[in-house]
């Protein structure tokens, strides 16, 4: 039995002012409607539920389509006598223009904490980061009863929104202290994801390339996922309205090359780093699921002498709509 996609409005953009293309995506989200949950088969249930948190998904629609994503990361860093601190508040807003193309805009507020090891004040910064807007396509669907296999390619920019003027204690603080980068940069990815009954597997290959700003050029970088679940209850569906909780396993890895700065290498930058995440997912209903998870350094492979993680918390939800 193959399940079905929920149904998405269609507007024209072709030809049209980016205030009517702005419009007709509010228009879009506001006549989006979603499939009620009683046009699944019970047995179909996990297609719309199962995700990942972590591994970006191949899928397009349910959790991984129109909805509003909402993220606290806290990262802890320390090296060398120093520690740094680390707040992002994630804002993503995701838009179905169509159930194999979907485009997201995030958003994330950051607030950064170093202390040195001189015993010198704290250097302290905190604002709007920069804004990445990135499409999904799915080229790949193949979905039968209670199972699924579907591919996407991801692309996108990252736009110079975040300062890069941030100051301590009278002084401009270095740019990878400041919220943002001051760089326009692009993203070029793929990512796949197989459901079958209460199990899930996704992957991801990200590459983010970067380009100099102020004089300085962070290393580009290379991001595979590999993460998994299993859904803890229930076992089997036996209501339409049952909540469902899902176990979550994750391998996520980050390879970077060296930053530079005045057309030079910096030694003590990129490096290489392998995480271990454990979660879990509550899921409400059809359109609300709540997350978190927490990421261990596996390997920490850096160049020179690098402040590395302690650890990775990871708060949120998902909202369809």
């Amino acid at each position: 039995m193959q399940t079905k996609d929920f149904p998405v409005a269609r507007f024209p953009l072709e030809g049209k002012s980016p205030f009517r293309i702005l419009l007709s995506l509010l228009l879009l989200t506001a006549c989006q409607t979603s499939m009620p949950l009683r046009e699944h088969s019970l047995e179909d249930l996990g297609l719309v539920y199962d995700d990942a948190i972590v591994t970006t998904s191949g899928r397009t629609v349910d959790f991984n389509g129109q909805g509003l994503v909402g993220r606290w990361v806290h990262t802890e860093k320390s090296g060398g006598g120093q520690s740094l601190s680390m707040d992002a508040l994630m804002s993503k807003v995701v838009f179905g223009l169509d159930r194999d193309l979907t485009l997201s805009l995030s958003a994330p507020f950051l607030s950064k904490r170093l202390t040195p090891a001189s015993g010198t004040p704290k250097l302290r910064s905190s604002g709007l980061g920069d804004l990445s807007l990135v499409g999904k396509y799915r080229f790949l669907q193949k979905t039968g009863r209670a199972k699924t296999l579907e591919a996407s390619l991801l692309f996108g920019v990252k736009l110079p929104s975040g300062s890069t003027s941030e100051r301590s204690g009278g002084s401009l603080l270095p740019i990878p202290l400041q919220p943002g980068s001051g760089s326009v940069d692009g993203i070029l990815g793929t990512a796949i994801t197989k459901i079958q009954g209460r199990w899930l597997i996704s992957a991801d290959l990200i590459a983010k390339f970067n380009t100099e700003a102020k004089a300085y050029r962070f290393g580009n970088t290379l991001r595979a996922d590999l993460g998994g679940h299993f859904r803890l209850y229930p076992a089997r569906y036996v209501r339409h309205d049952q909540k469902t909780v899902n176990l979550i396993a994750e391998l996520n890895s980050l390879l970077a090359s060296k930053d530079q700065s005045g057309g030079m290498r910096i030694g003590n930058t990129g490096g290489n780093k392998i995480f271990g995440t454990l979660g879990l997912q509550l899921i409400f209903n059809e359109n609300f699921l709540l997350e978190g998870a927490i990421q261990l350094p596996l390997l920490l492979d850096l160049n020179g002498n690098q402040l590395e993680e302690d650890w990775v918390s990871i708060f949120g939800f998902r909202l369809r709509f």
